[in-house]
């Protein structure tokens, strides 16, 4: 049996998850909550990659309203940016997340599968530079 890379099986699992809590929001009485940024980060990705841009938006829509009143991670909004294939502002909210030493980029951003779209790009390059040795 060949071994998976852990990060790669996570960001699988994390498009499972979105997915489904993508579908489950649609219906009243879900549990989930996409006020929450963590959580709505992913959701937002996952309407993106769906087709669901007017939803996609709305979320983005409501993180950036919400980080006007407290905390949001930068790397959530940035995950609905690069589905959104808004690479620039993408760029701009990893810079934040780096720059903020937010817990999602440090963790993530060297395996993250939902940044691939960004992989090509310098920008993010010098990013990861900063974290160190993975």
């Amino acid at each position: 049996m060949r071994a998976r890379r852990p990060i790669v099986a996570y960001g699988r699992r994390m498009r499972v998850w979105s997915a489904f809590n993508a579908q489950s929001s649609c219906f009243p009485g879900s549990p989930f909550e996409p006020t929450r940024p963590a959580a709505a980060g992913p959701l937002g990705h996952a309407h993106a990659c769906a087709g669901h841009q007017a939803e996609a938006r709305k979320i983005l829509q409501d993180l950036l309203e919400l980080a006007g009143r407290r905390r949001v991670d930068a790397y959530c909004v940035a995950l609905i940016y690069v589905a959104l294939g808004q690479q620039d502002q993408a760029i701009e909210w990893l810079d934040t997340a780096c720059n903020s030493h937010g817990v999602w980029f440090t963790y993530m951003v060297n395996g993250d599968p939902r940044l691939d779209a960004l992989r090509s790009d310098p920008r993010l390059e010098e990013l990861v530079q900063h974290l160190g040795p993975a």
